[in-house]
């Protein structure tokens, strides 16, 4: 936490800092929203409604894979998600 402060910290005093900062940021934003409705599904939480479709989306993702028999590597219990998520 305190290394994300730091980086933080630096990008407001420069420029070219700052965007690369953005840049990372905005780069994990799909895996973090997908990782969120992933969660949400698993605990039976409803999404925003803007969310819908990507969660329908996601929710397909999740059957096909299921009707394939593909095995699982990623984060089954909804703890193990959260560990993933920090």
């Amino acid at each position: 936490m305190v290394g994300r402060r730091d980086a933080a910290l630096r990008a407001l005093a420069d420029e070219a800092v700052a965007a690369a900062h953005v840049m990372r940021i905005k780069r994990g934003s799909e895996s973090r929203q997908e990782m969120l409705l992933g969660l949400e599904l698993l605990f039976g939480l409803e999404s925003p409604p803007e969310l819908q479709a990507q969660r329908r989306a996601l929710q397909l993702k999740q059957l096909r894979e299921r009707f394939q028999g593909a095995a699982t590597t990623g984060a089954n219990s909804a703890g193990d998600r959260l560990l993933l998520w920090c």
